[in-house]
């Protein structure tokens, strides 16, 4: 896996926890630290990334078929009430 430069701003809230882990010593840059912050966030969003695939998946299905891939009948009636 190659790597691409990208170039971002972001509040400077975030960027003295970034300062703050370089200087604790725990990263040795900016860059070390917000490449595990990005992989750590990432991490914690997979169950919702493979929510988004499978609801993709079904999304290509169903416009390859023409018609819905699965049916909830009577699905909305047994939600429970919010």
């Amino acid at each position: 896996m190659g790597k691409k430069l990208v170039t971002l701003k972001m509040d400077s809230e975030v960027l003295d926890l970034v300062d703050s882990l370089v200087g604790l010593g725990l990263f040795s840059s900016r860059s070390e630290a917000v490449k595990w912050l990005i992989r750590a966030g990432a991490a914690g969003l997979e169950p919702l990334a493979r929510v988004a695939r499978g609801v993709n998946k079904l999304l290509e299905l169903e416009r390859s078929t023409g018609s819905p891939a699965f049916w909830l009948r009577g699905g909305v009636e047994r939600l429970p009430s919010c």
